[in-house]
């Protein structure tokens, strides 16, 4: 993949749901219907070559809520639940084996949740490169004080 592609997936932001035991004792996911959806909404979209190392960002365009629609405000930050990192598991499981082979090799950039007149989750995917590593953290990892700190329990 050249550049960086956007996948604009319509409708409310759907977060990842706690997995749920049924009668007969076995675990199901309760997201399982909207996540269908939004794997046949993805391979319409991207039909590319699996990403080997992705890096992938994140905007949750949340509904309006009808009390904020009368108080005119549209372009706030959306703080309520659900959390963004609920919401960005389910998008990543809905693109495992679309997008990625398996999304333990992508890493996330920014995901923010702003409300919108129009609900829709916008994906931006690209190749991972070296500069979005957290320079900061790689730092602390070399250091010698973190094998003291760290690693003396080993």
């Amino acid at each position: 993949m050249k550049g960086s592609k956007i996948l604009t997936i319509p409708g409310s932001p759907v977060s990842q749901g706690r997995p749920r035991l049924a009668r007969s004792g076995h675990c199901f996911d309760p997201n399982w219907k909207q996540k269908k959806q939004v794997r046949e909404i993805v391979k319409q979209i991207y039909i590319e070559e699996f990403l080997q190392a992705g890096h992938v960002s994140f905007i949750f365009c949340m509904p309006i809520s009808k009390t904020m629609l009368k108080k005119g405000g549209c372009l706030n930050l959306h703080t309520k639940k659900p959390d963004v990192d609920n919401l960005i598991k389910f998008y990543l499981d809905c693109m495992t084996g679309i997008v990625w082979e398996d999304d333990c090799s992508v890493s996330i950039g920014s995901a923010v949740k702003v409300y919108s007149a129009e609900p829709k989750t916008i994906i931006s995917l690209r190749e991972r490169t070296p500069l979005d590593i957290d320079l900061d953290a790689l730092q602390f990892c070399e250091s010698p004080s973190y094998e003291r700190d760290c690693l003396h329990d080993f």
